[in-house]
């Protein structure tokens, strides 16, 4: 394997490897997570063509409203809704889903598949330091992105009263910061890239966050529901709406 590939593969490895070892309780099947990262490989592909498709309708945009526009629509809308698709025909009916964690996991695994081939080929097109820059920025962006979307799809499906919204905001929060996040790079100016750091280290911050607050939840009987409270000692409450396993 040449450095160039193994620049480009190492921060999918490293982002797995930290996402499974916060998964406290019943661990993923690999098959299912195999699959989950192949349908992210092969989602890249849809993400293509309906990019293409936006800028062949809307052309090029000149203006600093025609690339958010294209950050938003054209391409954070189209790659994370291609995730969305493949994480609820996957994984989101499985047996193996009986933890908030879970989501979270299943989502970064479809985002690190996306991102593995996209950083191939920017690697393979640009050579080895565009690898090191995208490895702390683009790659556990995508996670992260993933980890958003996990976050809230796990509470749509084990909070079914606030199902819909819960669903609406595992969609709109990662697209919201995928557009933020490429707004602030398609713009290209002195005071939106300024923006650029502090913005990633929210991103790093919140993504803990909701790792820490999800992680240590047990596993939920017969997928839910969950009523959100938690007793901070490693087992929720249950007041009959919940209970966990073990």
């Amino acid at each position: 394997m040449s450095l160039e590939y193994l620049i480009a593969i190492l921060p999918t490895v490293v982002i797995i490897f930290v996402i499974l070892s916060f998964d406290r309780y019943n661990r993923e099947p690999v098959w299912l997570l195999s699959l989950l990262f192949i349908a992210g490989i092969i989602s890249a592909f849809p993400a293509i063509i309906l990019e293409t498709l936006y800028s062949s309708i809307f052309g090029e945009p000149y203006t600093a409203i025609g690339l958010v526009l294209q950050a938003f629509f054209g391409v954070a809308l189209m790659e994370e809704g291609v995730k969305y698709i493949a994480d609820k025909l996957i994984a989101y009916n499985s047996r193996s889903y009986d933890e908030l964690y879970d989501g979270i996991i299943y989502c970064a695994t479809v985002s690190l598949g996306f991102a593995t081939l996209e950083n191939i080929a920017y690697v393979g097109k640009y050579g080895i330091s565009t690898g090191i820059v995208r490895a702390i920025t683009s790659v556990p962006g995508h996670a992260i992105f993933g980890v958003l979307m996990g976050y809230f799809l796990s509470l749509a499906k084990f909070v079914p009263e606030k199902r819909s919204y819960y669903s609406l905001l595992s969609i709109a929060a990662p697209v919201a910061a995928h557009g933020i996040y490429d707004a602030i790079l398609f713009l290209n100016l002195d005071w939106a890239l300024l923006a650029f750091v502090p913005f990633m280290i929210y991103l790093y911050a919140r993504a803990i966050k909701l790792i820490k607050e999800t992680n240590n939840i047990p596993p939920i009987v017969n997928n839910g529901p969950y009523d959100g409270s938690y007793n901070g000692q490693n087992e929720p409450y249950d007041d009959g709406n919940m209970t966990p396993l073990g």
